[in-house]
């Protein structure tokens, strides 16, 4: 009888620590402003879309040239394009650079509440060049100092289209610290003019989770649970 309730007690206690990690969602701009449009991911603090490496300066974001022609999955509903802000970017050509004065990027930060940790598994954005803009595109994060890819995409045109590209291995995101994420842009030809935005983005969205982290004597009910149905088996 004790074996009995010794393993449903720790039973329930797995099945509590599996239900809190749930809290999946998305996070998404429509570029009205460089906060977020919406986020649904409980306990995950999204900060302000920023432009890096930019060509001269330019305005980030503007009416010129809206999206069109596409659509993309908002939180499993099928939405068009916003067509009125948009992002923009003066980008450099060539191969992507991610030092100072290299690639053009759209930058923004992720940080896990207190008690929870996080991760991010997928990007979509929508895009533009001009004949001097970028092709291809590539995620990265502060958390190697951009150093490796998390997700790629490419195939940018002069029309507006949609991007989406699954992180190939979730990019994790430790309680009460922020990570710095780039959206790279590269590969463009030719002699882009300083000073005038070749690289347009809208409706960005982040696939992502957050998930309470399970207290101490949780955990090591977890392991007894282990220990008693180990030694039911041999019994």
């Amino acid at each position: 009888m004790k074996k009995n309730t010794m393993t449903l007690m720790a039973a329930g206690v797995c099945a509590a620590v599996v239900a809190q990690v749930a809290n999946a969602g998305m996070v998404y701009w429509n570029m009205e402003t460089a906060s977020s449009t919406s986020n649904n991911i409980s306990n995950l603090t999204v900060g302000s879309l920023t432009q890096g490496n930019n060509n001269g300066t330019t305005a980030m974001l503007t009416t010129t040239s809206p999206s069109s022609v596409y659509t993309f999955n908002l939180n499993s509903v099928t939405t068009n394009y916003s067509a009125a802000n948009n992002a923009g970017a003066a980008a450099r050509t060539g191969v992507l650079a991610t030092g100072t004065s290299g690639s053009a990027y759209f930058e923004f930060t992720l940080t896990a509440g207190a008690g929870y940790t996080g991760s991010l598994t997928a990007i979509g954005f929508g895009t533009r060049s001009t004949s001097t803009g970028p092709i291809s595109f590539t995620l990265r994060s502060s958390a190697d100092s951009y150093g490796s890819d998390l997700a790629t995409a490419s195939g940018s045109t002069t029309a507006w289209s949609y991007k989406t590209a699954s992180l190939a291995n979730a990019a994790s995101l430790g309680q009460s610290t922020a990570v710095t994420f780039r959206l790279y842009g590269y590969g463009g030809t030719g002699a882009p003019t300083a000073g005038t935005a070749n690289w347009r983005i809208d409706d960005m969205t982040l696939t992502g989770s957050t998930a309470a982290i399970p207290a101490p004597g949780a955990v090591a009910l977890i392991g007894l649970a282990g220990l008693v149905a180990s030694r039911r088996r041999r019994n």
